[in-house]
Order: structure tokens, then C-alpha cells, then sequence
């Protein structure tokens, strides 16, 4: 009981940070109480010693099959996640979009994690590591590069138009 208390009380300060930082990204002259370009890192950051203080290390014998089969999980969980953040998201006023895609992408991993730490029974402690907390740096990675795409492409529109 310990374990989950531990995990989900991080799991949802890490929510709410990110999505505090999403609404000052998308609201100009904001201040924001962390820097949203380390806040995604200092969540993954966080996130790993509360789960390396938290599980312990056990004998895992099939450490690639069941990590990819819950990296797959919860990358499903956070793909859709973050159809749904950009459905929301979409509506506003974006300023930043690679650091409002890292963020969105990191809370979409966080969706995708949320899921693992509830269905997933192994335990060990590089499983959760490497495979789960791989969700949420998968995705805000990816976030990121849709954000810095976004923004080559509305670069590449504004020069154009006279």
C-alpha cells in the first residue's frame, strides 16, 4: 500500500504540475513557478528516485518481453491521451509549442504510466525503470518533436504569406 500511495501521490503532483504549465504556456504574460523547459526533466527526474526508493531490485527472466509488451501498453494509453490533450489544446493560444508539446507529451505519458502502475505485476524495480518511466520520456520526446514541427510549419506559412 505503500508503494501505490508513494506512486500516485507523484504521479498526480507530476499531472498538475504539467497541466498548470500548459495553461501559463498558453497565456501570455504568465508567470510560471517552474521554468516549463525543466519541468518535463525535472518531473522524469523525480519520477525516478521515487520509484528507485520505492521497489527493489528482483530476478526478472523475460526483462525484454514483458518491458515491450508494457511499453506498448502504455504507449497506447498515452497516444490516445494525447489525441484527446490536442483536441483541448488546440483551441488556445499556443506560444511555445515545442515546450507545450513536451509538456503535453510528458502528460500523456503520465496517462500511459498511471495505467502500467495499476495492471502491470511485475515489480522489479529496472522493469519499472527502463519500460514504464520509458512511456513518459517516449512521449514527451515525441511531444516535443510534434511541437518543433508545428512550429517549422507555421514558420514556413508565415514567410510565405505577404
Amino acid at each position: 500500500m505503500a508503494q501505490r500511495t508513494a506512486v500516485f501521490n507523484t504521479l498526480a503532483a507530476s499531472a498538475v504540475l504539467l497541466t498548470v504549465s500548459m495553461v501559463r504556456q498558453m497565456v501570455p504574460g504568465s508567470k510560471h513557478t517552474f521554468s516549463p523547459a525543466t519541468l518535463p526533466l525535472a518531473i522524469l527526474a523525480g519520477l525516478m528516485i521515487m520509484m528507485a526508493a520505492t521497489f527493489s531490485s528482483q530476478r526478472d527472466s523475460a526483462f525484454m518481453a514483458s518491458g515491450l509488451m508494457c511499453m506498448k501498453n502504455g504507449l497506447t494509453y498515452a497516444i490516445l491521451a494525447a489525441f484527446l490533450l490536442w483536441l483541448t489544446l488546440r483551441r488556445g493560444a499556443i506560444l511555445f509549442p515545442k515546450l507545450m508539446g513536451a509538456a503535453a507529451g510528458g502528460l500523456a505519458g503520465l496517462i500511459g504510466l498511471s495505467v502500467l502502475e495499476v495492471n502491470c505485476p511485475n515489480l522489479n524495480v529496472f522493469h519499472i525503470l527502463v519500460w514504464h518511466r520509458g512511456v513518459v520520456l517516449i512521449s514527451s520526446l515525441g511531444g516535443a518533436l510534434v511541437g518543433a514541427a508545428a512550429e517549422s510549419i507555421d514558420r514556413s506559412r508565415s514567410h510565405k504569406t505577404p
